[in-house]
């Protein structure tokens, strides 16, 4: 792309970026007092006025000076995209949506008990009837924040075998997460999935463009120090961006993932109208379970710039197929079924 086109994109940035401020500025207080309730209002406003991505995470990801320009440029139409009245990927963007849509296309996912539930909803459940452990999360949520993962042994110890605590019962666990979590967070209770050895499981994340895997990071988060890696498409290791938590001698340096996947993943991305999206799934003991579809990807500036040339040209190259295909009158039948 040419200079002056960067240029102009750099200017219209700092205009949203000075207006943006103080919005910003109000939601990060919204979160910080736990006015949850406040929260979710303004988010159904916000999907309302078709504002996607959300304010928030617009100024903290796609603004940031730190991200290269390319990048930016990625974002900004992919926002643009997204935010259109035909292309409101609103639906399959949520976790539930996400998940039904992966399952009409074939894709393993972990058992969901109860979703959209309060916290008295959850305490209804028998979990005796749950042999294997549980994940409690909160429906809306990034990051891994109020993320629990709850093993009962034969004894009745119960352990968040995220965090490493333990309980003397699931009551017990589930009243000490009441007590440090926000309050008015709606729940989601799903299976807990181990990987072989019966540890925590570790992402595996697939960056697709329309058709085409080119990088999957993978990810152990629970570990006492966080190690990411990058892998290409044919599961060579690779070192794509700059990351505190980088470890090409830890625990995931090799692949988690086959051909197989890779063309399941690049089948979904496939029958998804967008340039790109990125695909997460768990690596657990039968295989990868699907996890979400991470439109904006938070954390995905910082790639070296010959990585970021590659997913800059795959990101041209995707929108063209994707142009192509529409043109060709693809319908698209299960996102459209889906997003109704």
């Amino acid at each position: 792309m040419e200079n002056d086109s960067f240029v102009l994109i750099e200017e219209e940035l700092s205009k949203i970026r000075n207006s943006f401020k103080d919005i910003d500025s109000h939601i990060k207080k919204m979160a910080k007092s736990g006015d949850y309730d406040s929260l979710n209002s303004l988010r159904k406003r916000i999907e309302t006025l078709s504002i996607v991505p959300p304010v928030s995470h617009s100024f903290t990801v796609v603004l940031n000076d730190l991200f290269s320009k390319s990048f930016k440029f990625q974002r900004i139409v992919n926002s643009s995209l997204m935010a259109s009245m035909v292309s409101s990927r609103n639906r399959i963007n949520s976790k539930a949506g996400g998940k039904e849509f992966c399952a009409e296309l074939g894709c393993r996912l972990p058992k969901t008990y109860l979703t959209n539930a309060s916290y008295s909803d959850v305490k209804k459940i028998d979990f005796s009837v749950i042999k294997n452990g549980f994940v409690l999360k909160p429906v809306f949520g990034a990051q891994s924040k109020n993320v629990h993962g709850l093993l009962q042994n034969k004894n009745g110890v119960v352990k968040d075998v995220f965090s490493g605590k333990t309980f003397n019962s699931i009551d017990h666990a589930l009243t000490s997460i009441s007590q440090s979590s926000p309050s008015g967070l709606k729940w989601e209770v799903e299976e807990l999935i181990l990987n072989s050895e019966g540890d925590c499981s570790y992402d595996v994340k697939f960056y697709t463009f329309y058709g085409k895997v080119v990088l999957v990071l993978q990810v152990n988060r629970w570990g006492k120090r966080r190690e990411d890696v990058f892998f290409d498409r044919s599961g060579n290791l690779v070192q794509a961006k700059i990351s505190r938590y980088y470890r090409p001698d830890g625990k995931i340096v090799n692949p988690l993932f086959n051909e197989r996947d890779i063309e399941l993943v690049e089948k979904l991305s496939t029958e998804i109208p967008f340039p790109f999206c990125r695909i997460d799934f768990l690596a657990g003991r039968e295989g990868l379970y699907f996890g979400e579809l991470t439109f904006n990807a938070g954390g995905a500036g910082g790639f070296y710039d010959e990585w970021d040339k590659v997913l800059g040209e795959e990101f041209v190259l995707a929108k063209n197929r994707l142009i192509l295909d529409l043109l060709n009158n693809k319908e698209f039948k299960t996102y459209k079924k889906i997003s109704k």
